[in-house]
C-alpha cells in the first residue's frame, strides 16, 4: 500500500514537534556533580549529599551542572539548603518552634512567596510554618502580626 507524499510529510512533523517539547539534554561534565535546577524563580543548586538530588533533575533551559559550589555562586545561583531551606539547620521537633532567625518571639509571622509569585503569610503553629523559609534577598519578610501581613498584601494559606 502506497501513501501519499503529503501523509509522511505530516508525520515528520508532528515527531520533530514532539521532539522540540521534550527535555533538553544537558551536558553533564565528568566530576561536576553539582546540580544546578531551576524552581520557579530560584535558580538553586544540589549538592550530592541534598536529600532531594536524586530527585532533581538538570534538564531544563538554563540548567546546568557545576564542577564547584563557588562557580554556582558566582553565577548568582543559591544553595538549596537542608529540608527546610535553611543551611546548618534542622527542622523544628514542633510546628510551633520559633526559629532562630526570626527577628523576635514577637515577630516571627513568615511571608513567604510561591514560585508563582504569591505572598502566602505563615503563623507560628499552622501547617506550613515549620517548612517555610525566609528569604530576604527574594523579597520574602517577617511580620509583627497578621493584620499587617494582610494590609501589606500577603494572603493567608489555602489549606
Amino acid at each position: 500500500m502506497t501513501y501519499p507524499i503529503y501523509v509522511f510529510l505530516i508525520a515528520s512533523l508532528i515527531l520533530n514537534l514532539a521532539d522540540s517539547h521534550a527535555a533538553e539534554t544537558i551536558y553533564h561534565p565528568v566530576g561536576c556533580d553539582i546540580k544546578g535546577n531551576i524552581n520557579g524563580k530560584k535558580r538553586l543548586y544540589y549538592l550530592p549529599n541534598h536529600p532531594f538530588f536524586e530527585k532533581v533533575l538538570v534538564n531544563g533551559t538554563g540548567e546546568k551542572w557545576f564542577c564547584d559550589e563557588d562557580e554556582a555562586i558566582k553565577g548568582g545561583w543559591k544553595p538549596a539548603g537542608t529540608l527546610d531551606g535553611r543551611l546548618g539547620k534542622t527542622m523544628p521537633t514542633s510546628t510551633c518552634e520559633i526559629p532562630d532567625d526570626a527577628p523576635s518571639k514577637d515577630c516571627a509571622i513568615k511571608g513567604n512567596i510561591n514560585g508563582d509569585g504569591e505572598r502566602i503569610v505563615h503563623t507560628p503553629c499552622s501547617k506550613y510554618y515549620a517548612k517555610t523559609e525566609i528569604r530576604t534577598e527574594d523579597g520574602e519578610r517577617w511580620f509583627c502580626s497578621l493584620e499587617e501581613a494582610i494590609s501589606a498584601g500577603w494572603r493567608k494559606p489555602r489549606n
